[in-house]
């Protein structure tokens, strides 16, 4: 009972374990502590909104499609209670590190819903105390928003598949889509999500049905931004303008691209030859259109010149800029950027390979690994096809980080495989959704004549006499995680439930005495150590 109590709450450790150093960072340095760039931008934003009602960037005299209004709609939040004082600045920067440290919890969870709750500490305390994610929880940027938004989104789409229940998906859904109000990026993984219930076999109509409520929260969320687009630019914009002046910052990274050689040179150049758009801050919509065909013509310039320093840059440097590089601009309590350098090529490395390793071991959970490879294929590839800058990687390095300690959990410990009940059993005489959420883990015993007791053709009519009690019980849709309970019946193996609340105790009570296993007791929290005989 102890044991599930500090388990439950393990949660408020993580919080409070990550909320500290960024605090420490903000009462240290102060409020003023700033990159003077992007940071500086969002704050100006967010002031001009206030005073003019609009949403600016580069000037307050014209409207931008620079960026999504969520963080400036924060900030102007902040700033209109708190004033833009050191008082507000405070506030600020407390808030931002709440929302940081709301991020960690999300990637905890995330985590836990794929491994156990002691591996996900571990992850989660490592981004908590991580200088580069402690510094950025602290300045006003897109980061630390959008690690916090897409980490819970990340954890609802694992529940959504194992619940099945529309609670679920409308947090998924709000969490999607306040990612989407910061970073308007992340669209093209809601596809990835909808690939993962598909290969998890989510029930068809089910799915079709969640897909459309998804969609309708998500133009309920985009409403208001498209009306602001036509009544402003009088046409139909999705999400911004601005991908443009990353796409030609891109071309600049790298061997071999072609002259010129910064952006300062083209801008000067696009300003020689259309001088009607000095300044270009007022003429925001043709500069993106300009941008957006000088970037196409020295990619193409580039590729049809040299294409083996084309592909090298986009498949293999830009990938390092991304992830070998970590980012800590403004030093704190003596650490500085280079002195981190060769850590964060020593993460990147081990976790690559723990991710291969575990993908080879991971048996029942393949599928949530394959979900985790193809985000960070998703993303690396989005920012490496426009701009690679080390900043980027901080909102996911949670999810890289997860192979560095699964190899070092291999190597230390051996491999447990968790088998998560995805069974969404209706107990009909309560007209509600009963759910059997157990951790189990199957551990070989000590005696190695196990494999030779263990032949396919016992397991396979174990399996069919298992299947179809659970059938009879009321785990009409638990054939997966059946299949995993199946093995446990082999004799020599040690089983261990974990049950956290009286409704989980339904489907496992009467298959445990189908299965004539010894009689156990049920009390919330409490873990049962069983050797089959």
């Amino acid at each position: 009972m102890r044991k599930a109590k500090a388990r439950s709450r393990a949660w408020m450790w993580i919080a409070a374990v990550a909320l500290v150093p960024r605090l420490l960072v903000i009462f240290t340095y102060g409020p003023h502590m700033s990159l003077h760039s992007d940071d500086a931008g969002y704050y100006r934003s967010a002031v001009w909104f206030l005073q003019s009602g609009t949403l600016s960037y580069y000037t307050p005299a014209k409207p931008t499609l620079h960026m999504m209004p969520g963080i400036t709609l924060l900030l102007a939040a902040i700033i209109a209670l708190f004033g833009q004082g050191a008082l507000g600045l405070y506030v600020g920067k407390i808030v931002f590190a709440l929302i940081g440290t709301a991020g960690v919890v999300g990637a905890y969870k995330a985590i836990g819903k794929m491994t156990s709750p002691a591996f996900a500490a571990i992850v989660a305390l490592a981004i908590a105390l991580y200088p580069p994610s402690v510094e950025i929880d602290t300045l006003f940027l897109t980061e630390p928003l959008f690690m916090a938004t897409f980490a819970w989104a990340f954890y609802y789409l694992l529940k959504l598949e194992q619940t099945k229940a529309l609670r679920d998906l409308l947090w998924l859904s709000i969490f999607f889509m306040l990612a989407m109000y910061v970073r308007p990026n992340v669209a093209l993984w809601a596809v990835i999500g909808v690939l993962y219930l598909a290969a998890k076999r989510y029930p068809r109509r089910l799915l079709i049905r969640h897909a459309g409520i998804a969609v309708v929260i998500g133009i309920v969320f985009m409403l208001p931004w498209w009306v602001r687009n036509e009544i402003v630019f009088h046409k139909f914009i999705l999400l911004t303008d601005d991908s443009w002046n990353p796409l030609l910052l891109g071309t600049f990274q790298g061997q071999g691209y072609p002259p010129l050689t910064n952006e300062g040179a083209v801008e000067h150049q696009l300003l020689r030859e259309h001088p009607n758009l000095r300044p270009q801050r007022l003429h925001e919509l043709p500069w993106f259109a300009l941008e957006k065909q000088v970037a196409i013509q020295r990619i193409r310039e580039w590729l049809k010149a040299n294409p083996q320093s084309f592909w090298r840059t986009y498949l293999w440097l830009k990938p390092q800029i991304l992830w070998l590089r970590a980012y800590l601009p403004i030093p704190i309590f003596g650490i500085k950027g280079v002195q981190l350098f060769s850590l964060q090529r020593w993460l990147v490395y081990v976790s690559i390979i723990g991710h291969f390793v575990a993908m080879v071991f991971a048996k029942g959970r393949r599928l949530e690994l394959l979900l985790v490879w193809v985000s960070l294929l998703y993303f690396t590839l989005l920012f490496c096809v426009f701009f690679a800058f080390e900043r980027y990687n901080v909102p996911i390095e949670w999810l890289m980080l997860m192979g560095a300690l699964q190899d070092f959990g291999l190597l230390c410990v051996g491999f447990c495989v968790p088998c998560q009940n995805t069974s969404g059993g209706v107990d009909q005489r309560r007209g509600g959704r009963d759910r059997a959420q157990d951790d189990t883990a199957i551990a070989p015993g000590r005696d190695s004549r196990v494999a030779s007791v263990t032949k396919r053709v016992a397991r396979r009519q174990r399996m069919r006499s298992w299947l179809s009690r659970g059938i009879r019980v009321g785990c009409p849709s638990a054939r997966r995680s059946l299949r995993c309970q199946a093995r446990l019946r082999t004799p020599g193996l040690v089983v261990f439930l974990s049950l956290d609340t009286v409704e989980e105790k339904r489907p496992f009570a009467r298959l445990i005495e189908l299965a004539n296993w010894p009689r156990l007791s049920f009390v919330p929290g409490t873990r049962f150590r069983w050797r089959s005989r």
